[in-house]
């Protein structure tokens, strides 16, 4: 590719005219850089003949009869006491943004942000307790934020990962 000097550079001056066919002859209908699908990675991802995903993963997080969901169409989720947090838990021992719940390719993570820490326990006994660091999330499970998981009964957040492939 020739080089261009500083005069000669294109300048968009309107959005491109959707669809149209790009460089490697795919039709483009949308701007493919907030694509969340293209964060996948290939080899662990599955498409079918037309390059859509057919795997479904979603997140379910669920505490005093509201549940919140985790996937392809809503990757990231903020878990605290304040008000720009989608999942608000009132507590005293909760930090105001005290956990972020992501789908990163093709995963789920925890991180904690707080204070105080965050405890998970699976439903097969394993045990974790995290703090400023992040780790996957898989299976069945419950989320303890600020207080050891004994301590904490009523305050649990049940999660549960499911990973379906479509018909």
């Amino acid at each position: 590719m020739k080089e261009r000097r500083k005069g000669e550079r294109r300048s968009w001056k309107s959005t491109p005219k959707y669809p149209f066919i790009d460089s490697e002859d795919a039709a483009v209908n949308s701007n493919r850089r907030r694509t969340v699908d293209r964060r996948y990675n290939s080899d662990t991802a599955q498409t079918d003949s037309n390059g859509h995903s057919t795997q479904s993963q979603q997140l379910a997080l669920n505490w005093n009869d509201r549940t919140e969901v985790l996937s392809d169409t809503n990757p990231v989720l903020l878990a605290g006491r304040c008000s720009p947090c989608s999942f608000i838990v009132n507590k005293k021992f909760v930090s105001r943004k005290h956990a972020q719940f992501e789908h990163r390719d093709g995963s789920f993570y925890i991180a904690d942000y707080s204070t105080n820490g965050t405890y998970l326990r699976w439903d097969n006994g394993a045990e974790a307790h995290l703090v400023g660091n992040e780790i996957p999330l898989t299976g069945n499970g419950v989320i303890s934020m600020g207080r050891p998981i004994t301590n904490n009964v009523e305050g649990l957040i049940q999660f549960h990962c499911t990973s379906d492939v479509q018909d």
